[in-house]
């Protein structure tokens, strides 16, 4: 088990094998939320513009994009994506108006 050494690492990094395949998003989370992994998680792989507002959501900070659509996006900092939630996530939001549970993404 790398528990107890995850304070040690640095940088771990999440891979996305495929669009289809969400593995990652519990594995991002598990380590943000669970094991209070606070350093660099960064995702790898198949990494599409779609995907990248609920990775940082799960508490992703960098990203090694080979997507050339998601490349270009992000370096015009255009993201897709609503930022009003009514999930919870491993980033800090800001409570959002009319509802208790609703909750206001926080810029990256």
């Amino acid at each position: 088990k790398l528990e107890p050494y995850l304070y040690r690492i640095e940088l771990v990094a999440v891979e996305f094998p495929a669009f289809s395949d969400g593995r990652a998003f519990s594995h991002a989370s598990l380590l943000r939320d669970r094991l209070a992994y606070k350093n660099e998680l960064r995702a790898v792989g198949d990494v599409l513009i779609d995907q990248v507002p609920l990775m940082l959501r799960c508490g992703i900070d960098s990203f090694a994009v080979t997507n050339a659509t998601a490349l270009q996006r992000l370096e015009e900092g255009r993201l897709p994506g609503i930022d009003v939630h009514y999930q919870p996530t491993a980033r800090p939001a800001e409570p959002g108006e009319g509802y208790s549970w609703r909750r206001r993404s926080v810029p990256a």
